[in-house]
């Protein structure tokens, strides 16, 4: 990757907003080129201490290729190597375990409750939790094909989102991570759940669809969207810009 600071700043927001595990988050991004190698986060190191250079680099049989004191957790790398290799808009992945990620599974799935979660669900697929996930897929009924759109579902263990550029990527964890916290706020408060109109749930799936005219602007709401995410990730936590 050229450029391996812009990706990592990505990890500013991811701690600001509370969606990092420990040293248990899943993050990574492709590196450019025929290897089709891609960079993950070092097991052993919070979100917040990362640097860029201690991403480590790995294949997708799971060799490292750079690594610096710490290593990587194998446990991690069965998803983000699949679908690296699967699908070629897999350029940045990002595995979440957040209390609102898995705690609004309580529901069955996302709800048509709020703007982010229309926005998302058509974008969102499940798949059902078989346990720890290990580099071999062999005897898993989980496919790297079964995840065919941006955002997936693992129930019982938590949410990712992929995309074919950084601001894609972030802007499908947003809206992802944003509708979870929604609905595990509604439906822990409210004493009823007011479902969006299902016509109003049909024209939200035909509005994300649609070509941007000039009139919204030079710059694309995916890119807009990161943009903001990143300077209130940075502020919040300082340091992912050195």
């Amino acid at each position: 990757m050229e450029n391996t600071g812009r990706p990592r700043g990505f990890l500013s927001p991811v701690c600001a907003l509370c969606w990092d595990d420990l040293i248990f988050t899943h993050i990574s991004a492709r590196v450019p080129g025929p290897e089709h190698h891609f960079l993950i986060n070092p097991y052993g190191l919070m979100i917040r201490e990362i640097t860029a250079s201690s991403l480590v680099k790995v294949d997708l049989d799971g060799a490292t290729h750079r690594r610096g004191e710490y290593g990587i957790n194998i446990c991690r790398l069965r998803d983000p190597s699949a679908l690296h290799a699967a699908r070629d808009d897999a350029l940045f992945i990002a595995h979440f375990h957040s209390p609102d990620g898995m705690g609004y599974q309580r529901t069955g799935g996302l709800l048509p409750l709020n703007q982010r979660a229309l926005a998302t669900i058509p974008r969102l697929s499940y798949h059902d939790y078989e346990g720890i996930a290990l580099i071999s897929t062999n005897g898993s009924g989980w496919s790297p094909t079964s995840v065919t759109r941006s955002c997936a579902n693992w129930r019982n263990h938590g949410t990712l989102a992929l995309g074919a550029s950084l601001e894609r990527h972030g802007r499908a964890s947003i809206q992802l991570e944003s509708a979870c916290t929604a609905q595990v706020r509604t439906c822990d408060r409210a004493r009823q759940v007011l479902i969006a109109p299902q016509a109003a749930q049909d024209a939200v799936r035909r509005q994300i669809g649609r070509s941007r005219q000039p009139v919204d602007g030079g710059r694309k709401p995916s890119s807009a969207d990161l943009g903001g995410c990143l300077a209130q990730g940075s502020a919040r936590c300082r340091g992912f810009d050195s």
